[in-house]
C-alpha cells in the first residue's frame, strides 16, 4: 500500500476530499493528529517507511530526507519551497510539488486588510481600547497614495486588483515582468531603488532563496519614503529584521506588519525587538488561512500524488526553491 505521511496541520479539516482521493487510490494516509507540528525527532521516525510526504514548512533537508529511503515524492501544501533541500530531492528523483494558485486570493486578502489597518491605526486602537484608553487615531486615506509591489506574481497581480479601485498609484518591481498585465492594468514597472523609494505603502511578494535573502537591509529600509509603511505575506527572510527594528526606532516608517519571520513561531522571549513597537502588527503565518484557499492546497498536494501513482505528470513539479 502506497503511504502517505501528512506532516502539516490542519489537513482535510473543513472537507474530507482530499483524503478520499488518496484512499480511493489505495493509499494509507497517515495524518498529524497531535494539533502541533512534529519534532524533528518525530518526524525522522514516522517518515522512514513513507512513500510520499504532504508537506508544510518544516525543514526537509538531506539529514533528515535520508531517513526515508522509499519516498517518491514531496507535495508542499502552499507555495514557499525554501525549506526544500533541492540538491538532494533531484539528486534521489524525488519530485516536489507544490499549489501556488490555491493560496494567491486568500494572502492578497490578507495583504490588503494589513493595509487598510496599517493605514486607520485599527489594531492599535482595538488594544488601547481594552487597556481603558479612549483614543481617535488620524490616519491616511489610500486614495492618491503609491502602493509599491515587489513580484507581480500571482499574489502581486491579485494584490494590484484589488488594490486598483481605491485609487492608488500602484508601481511594481519584477525581475521577470508581465508587461501584458502591467500594461493592461495601468501600473508603472520601475527599479528596485525606485520602488523602495517612492512607495507610501511596500509588500513583498518574491520567494524566499539565495538571491532574496535579506533583500531589504538596512539600506535599503532608510531608503523608503520616510512615513511609509512596510507589509511582509511573503517570507521572513527577505527582511532583515534586526535593520527593520533600528528603522523602527528610529521613526523612519508610520508602521509595518509582518505574517511572517525569520523563525517561527515567532518567539518573543528569543526575539522581543520587533515587539516593542506598537505601529508593528504580526500574524503567524496565516496569509492562507481561508476555509477556501485550504481545500484548494490539500486537494491539490493530493492530487499530485495522485498523478504519481497513476504515471501523470503534476501540474505544479519544481526543482529549484526559486521555481
Amino acid at each position: 500500500m502506497f503511504k502517505v505521511l501528512v506532516t502539516t496541520h490542519p489537513f482535510a479539516e473543513y472537507n474530507l476530499q482530499p483524503i478520499e482521493i488518496l484512499q480511493h487510490h489505495g493509499c494509507e494516509v497517515i495524518r498529524n493528529s497531535q494539533k502541533a507540528k512534529f519534532s524533528r525527532t518525530e518526524l525522522i521516525n514516522m517518515i522512514k517507511n513513507a512513500d510520499a510526504l504532504i508537506a508544510g514548512v518544516e525543514k526537509l533537508d538531506q539529514p533528515l530526507l535520508e531517513h526515508a529511503p522509499k519516498l517518491k515524492i514531496i507535495a508542499r501544501v502552499g507555495i514557499g519551497l525554501d525549506n526544500v533541500d533541492f540538491d538532494y530531492t533531484n539528486a534521489k528523483g524525488i519530485k516536489v510539488t507544490y499549489t501556488p494558485d490555491a493560496p494567491s486570493r486568500s494572502v492578497a486578502e490578507l495583504t490588503m486588510g494589513m493595509i487598510i489597518d496599517l493605514a486607520r491605526y485599527l489594531t492599535f486602537a482595538d488594544q488601547q481600547i481594552k487597556l481603558g484608553k479612549w483614543q481617535r487615531y488620524t490616519g491616511v486615506i489610500l486614495e492618491g497614495k503609491t502602493l509599491g509591489i515587489v513580484g507581480l506574481g500571482r499574489i502581486g497581480r491579485l494584490v494590484a486588483q484589488l488594490a486598483a479601485p481605491f485609487g492608488m498609484k500602484i508601481l511594481t518591481h519584477d525581475i521577470l515582468p508581465n508587461h501584458s498585465f502591467i500594461n493592461s492594468n495601468n501600473l508603472i514597472l520601475v527599479s528596485k531603488e525606485e520602488i523602495i523609494a517612492n512607495s507610501d505603502f511596500l509588500t513583498m511578494h518574491i520567494p524566499l532563496y539565495s538571491k532574496t535573502i535579506n533583500y531589504l537591509d538596512y539600506q535599503q529600509l532608510s531608503a523608503m519614503r520616510h512615513g511609509s509603511f512596510l507589509i511582509n505575506t511573503s517570507r521572513g527572510g527577505i527582511i532583515n529584521e534586526l535593520a527593520l527594528a533600528e528603522v523602527m526606532r528610529s521613526g523612519h516608517l508610520r508602521g509595518a506588519a509582518l505574517d511572517v519571520f525569520c523563525e517561527e513561531p515567532y518567539n518573543l522571549q528569543k526575539n522581543s525587538l520587533l515587539a516593542q513597537f506598537p505601529n508593528m502588527i504580526f500574524s503567524a503565518h496565516m496569509g492562507s488561512c481561508t476555509r477556501e484557499g485550504r481545500y484548494l492546497m490539500e486537494y491539490g498536494a493530493a492530487k499530485s500524488i495522485v498523478d504519481i501513482i497513476t504515471g501523470k505528470k503534476p501540474e505544479h513539479l519544481v526543482t529549484e526553491a526559486g521555481y
